[in-house]
């Protein structure tokens, strides 16, 4: 299995996720897994190669590290998917542009997983079972 690493690729992230409490609320660290990163990376380079649009990719992606880091603070204000089987794995997801991220968060260490970032216009369902994998102490 791949390793996971904090997604924290500007200094845009490394100045805003600190471990400290706003209002009572706790800060939680973000951590992208390697299949959502590569989802990211694969959807921008679409954009700025295929259909010759870097200006719209950087833009995307700044709207993704944006999104991203804001999940650092009441993540819980995302609601858990409705569909089972990812209900019961309390997986979450929120809107960006044309595209969903996917998440999950762990309580007893507070962190938001991204798991995977996928097409609106795609099949959600069949895609889910192909990219997200949830261990069952989750």
């Amino acid at each position: 299995m791949k390793r996971e690493r904090e997604y924290l690729p500007t200094n845009f992230f490394q100045n805003r996720i600190k471990n400290y409490e706003v209002h009572g609320s706790e800060i939680y660290k973000v951590v992208i897994t390697p299949e959502a990163q590569n989802n990211i990376r694969s959807i921008v380079l679409c954009i700025a190669s295929i259909l010759s649009a870097p200006q719209s990719a950087l833009a995307l992606n700044n709207t993704y590290q944006k999104t991203i880091t804001s999940l650092s603070m009441l993540p819980e204000r995302i609601k858990i998917i409705d569909d089972h089987p990812w209900k019961d794995k309390d997986i979450r997801k929120v809107r960006v542009k044309n595209h969903f991220i996917y998440f999950v968060i762990s309580g007893p260490d507070n962190t938001v997983r991204i798991l995977a970032v996928i097409y609106t216009g795609r099949d959600q369902q069949q895609v889910i079972y192909g990219s997200i994998r949830i261990s069952d102490e989750e």
